[in-house]
């Protein structure tokens, strides 16, 4: 019991140190890879958890080769509310802490297996003692490493850690299966390791070591060890490469069916070399001696996200590549002596090793990251510890006691490195401080800077980086990106296209100019870059989108609905292609079909306030003014939609209800103090109320705003009429005309306006234009035979009479008696 007790408060402490040195992770942002494929990646954006949704997030995101760690971004996401990022740093720091803990449990185990793993003695307690000593310690140290930031603070190398995770899991379920005498038992320990070991593949592919650590454990551990059966190695052997084929050829088929493709992978990974495989394996042994260095001295001055370090082309590199070779193949050494004498130090040493074939060898990775330590470190780590405890003897208490001392340094400088983290320029200034060559780092400084609007020192980041590397081509792009925003079209246009023709089969950046010409309104470029792109990649999905949207700008629905059918084939859920395909349909009259898209959209988007501002207006295209007014009623509940406070007063003015329509007028204005249809229309509500004064007042303003329309003119010519300044409206009529000579309306109201001062031939030829302009207004004659009676000209207004007639229109009783008479006594 008192073990227990020990091994559990062991576990309580890694976990409160560990959470409390990353606290100050929490508000850390977004930076570097975490945009492509946590901030930018929609796919991980789930509605809910169908079983489309999550296999699109494992396996549709940028890094479809990591399923289980995508999935988990997406699950983060999914659950994490209105602060999504302060629930993945929890996460990540979760996944650290557990780490701690299976790093203290499995280091107690190989311990066990090696016999301590250092010379017995009683001076300091028991083996059992000394066993949890040195796991403890060991598991603080790979928990408080600043080393270790990067895999923690770093959002997107949740896919190491995780994957990690993992891989310690089917490493304790190996082992514990292996110690089992009831085989049912230690196959069922088995099984559940290979499950471990299949989401560790599916968080990154480091997990693919673990055959050869656990042929490492057999050979050094467990092979030496009494507590364990004897087993047929050979048989176990073939096993253990059978298992691994079934899961390699698993996990491929899995990201063929995702769309993967090995050879394009392969091709894109060797073209983007800056160095041969030759210079890349000189460089990697100074890198590795770097990593140990960092181990062993890890000051916060040391640590950066990019580090310099350059292939062998001069002398110095050469001799520090060869100095590199004679350190590491001391070490080896080292291990080979340790395999009779001490296993436990020599599977630390091979540990370190065999961690480090995947990213430190041929495979052309990025040189160096400090991330790729994580896994690595344990080894390293547990053999200080081990090896300290060997030879203190003594003063074991004192060696003790320093490392205990270290372990409070490092979490400092842990605590001091995560403050880098949390400002995206600050750590951008930190990696150009001690990486000034490196052209990413100035690159992305500009973008960070350009993200809060500081767009002169992005220009000058982005100069810097191309300074750096002329054919750079993100700083070509994200420069043209930037002179976009800055509304400067010539250079924009330049430093885009420089960047397509350095990288003419890359599909963003003929994306990123077609943007930049829509965004100049040059639609035919627009449309040809988004042609180049979608051909280069035919599931690129928002370029079928956005040349929607510029089909659309063109008039050219049909087309648009063509490219937003194509969005929603892919993405049966992206509400706003159903949205723009609904406003296509609108243009093209087809409302039913616009109704069934903005359905979809309220649907798929229940908090969308535009969704139900755009079907009120469908409802209303097709008669149905309640429903119009449930949905304005909607829209206006979710958000303050100008034009949904003035379309639904437009509404209430329609069914007369004159005060709410007001009121919405009013609210409009008061959203949007620029829209003269607004105070035009709220002056025609002022005006049915006869209260021409706040309607001239309102007309006043919807000629301020806007002096070019007629409208309003109209609409003050109108209130002034009404109120019998005929004189005054006649002005105002002129002005609309001048604007707008063919509009019937500004005729017919001038010529009645002129007939009221008794200028009737005036009338009649205002008349006469507005019956040219709108033949079928049975008003138009009834006003021109009444100005014709009082000119005289008895056969004439008769003619209009009856033609008003003919129109629907109710002429004048008065006057068809007086025509009756006139016409009589001439007769």
């Amino acid at each position: 019991m008192c073990k227990f007790w020990c091994h559990v408060i062991a576990g309580l402490l890694i976990v409160v140190v560990g959470v409390a040195i990353y606290a100050n992770s929490i508000d850390v942002p977004f930076v570097f890879d975490d945009f492509q494929n946590v901030a930018y990646n929609q796919h991980i954006r789930l509605t809910d958890l169908s079983v489309e949704g999550i296999y699109a997030a494992a396996f549709r995101s940028p890094s479809y080769g990591r399923p289980v760690a995508n999935l988990s971004f997406a699950l983060n996401l999914y659950w994490g509310g209105d602060d999504p990022l302060t629930g993945i740093h929890i996460v990540n720091i979760l996944v650290h802490v557990i780490n701690g803990v299976l790093v203290y449990c499995l280091c107690l185990t190989w311990l066990s297996f090696a016999g301590l793993g250092a010379q017995q003695d009683s001076s300091w307690g028991t083996p059992a003692v000394r066993r949890c000593a040195i796991a403890l310690v060991s598991a603080l140290l790979f928990v408080v490493h600043p080393v270790q930031t990067q895999s923690v603070t770093y959002v997107v190398q949740r896919m190491t850690s995780l994957s990690v995770m993992f891989y310690l899991i089917a490493l304790m379920m190996y082992f514990s299966g292996r110690v089992q005498r009831d085989v049912p038992k230690r196959y069922l320990f088995c099984v559940a390791g290979l499950v471990a070991w299949g989401l560790a593949l599916g968080c990154k592919e480091i997990a693919i070591t673990l055959p050869l650590v656990i042929v490492l454990s057999e050979w050094l551990l467990l092979s030496k060890s009494n507590q364990v059966p004897r087993v047929d190695y050979r048989r176990l052997f073939w096993q253990v490469l059978l298992v691994f084929f079934v899961l390699c050829v698993a996990f491929v088929l899995l990201c063929v069916d995702a769309g993967w493709n090995l050879r394009e992978e392969l091709a894109s990974h060797f073209s983007k070399r800056e160095f041969t495989t030759s210079e890349r394996l000189w460089t990697q042994t100074r890198v590795v001696v770097f990593y140990l260095s960092l181990l062993l001295f890890p000051h916060p001055a040391r640590l950066n996200l990019i580090h310099d370090i350059f292939p062998p082309v001069s002398a110095l590199a050469s001799a520090g590549s060869v100095t590199s070779v004679l350190i590491l193949v001391t070490i080896l050494g080292w291990g080979f002596y340790f395999a009779w004498r001490q296993p436990l130090f020599a599977f630390c040493i091979f540990w370190f090793f065999i961690q480090m074939l995947l990213e430190s060898t041929v495979i052309p990775l990025e040189m160096i990251f400090e991330h790729r330590l994580y896994l690595p470190s344990i080894g390293v780590i547990l053999f200080v510890v081990a090896f300290l405890d060997s030879i203190a003897g003594r003063w074991r208490s004192g060696v003790y006691a320093s490392l205990a001392i270290v372990v409070l340094l490092l979490a400092t400088g842990t605590v001091v490195r995560n403050r880098v983290w949390q400002d995206e320029i600050g750590l951008w200034t930190d990696v150009i401080v001690k990486s000034p060559s490196e052209p990413r780092s100035w690159n992305n400084r500009g973008k960070a800077f350009a993200a809060v609007g500081e767009f002169e020192n992005a220009k000058q980041d982005y100069e810097v980086a191309i300074q750096r590397s002329r054919n750079f081509v993100e700083a070509f792009n994200n420069l043209g990106n930037l002179f976009v925003e800055l509304e400067q079209k010539q250079p924009a246009i330049d430093y885009l296209t420089r960047a397509v023709n350095i990288r003419p089969r890359t599909p963003m950046f003929c994306y990123n100019r077609a943007v930049a010409y829509e965004h100049f309104e040059e639609y035919d470029l627009a449309i040809r870059d988004y042609d180049a792109a979608i051909e280069l990649n035919e599931e690129f999905t928002i370029a079928y989108f956005n040349r929607g949207v510029v089909y659309r700008k063109r008039g050219q629905q049909k087309l648009a609905i063509e490219d937003f059918d194509r969005v929603i084939a892919r993405n049966p859920k992206d509400a706003a292609a159903y949205m723009n395909r609904g406003d296509a349909y609108m243009q093209l009259d087809q409302v039913l079909l616009a109704l069934n898209d903005f359905n979809e959209v309220a649907r798929l988007e229940p908090g969308m306030a535009q969704a139900y501002y755009n079907r009120a207006g469908a409802h209303y295209k097709l008669g149905k003014k309640q429903r119009a007014l449930r949905d304005y009623d909607r829209a206006i509940e979710l958000a303050p939609l100008h034009l949904a406070y003035y379309n639904r007063a437009n509404l209430h003015m329609g069914e007369g209800k004159l005060d709410q329509a007001i009121e919405d007028f009013t609210v409009a204005i008061e959203l949007h103090p620029r829209h003269p249809a607004a105070y035009n229309n709220r002056g025609l509500c002022h005006m049915r109320r006869s209260d021409y004064p706040r309607a001239i007042v309102d007309f006043d303003r919807a000629i301020e705003v806007d002096p070019i329309s007629p409208i309003p003119y109209l609409s003050r010519g109108n209130a002034h009429a009404l109120a019998g300044n005929h004189q005054v409206a006649i002005r105002d009529y002129n002005r609309a005309l001048e604007r707008d000579p063919n509009l019937a309306q500004g005729h017919f109201n001038r010529g009645v306006s002129r007939a009221a001062l008794s200028n009737h031939l005036g009338a009649v030829r205002d008349l006469e234009r507005a019956i040219q302009l709108a033949p079928h207004d049975p008003e138009s004659y009834h006003q021109r035979a009444l100005s014709l009676f009082a000119l005289g000209r008895y056969a004439k207004s008769r003619q209009a009479v009856l033609k008003c007639q003919k129109l629907g229109g109710k002429p004048s009783a008065n006057l068809m008696k007086q025509l009756e008479k006139v016409l009589e006594a001439t007769h």
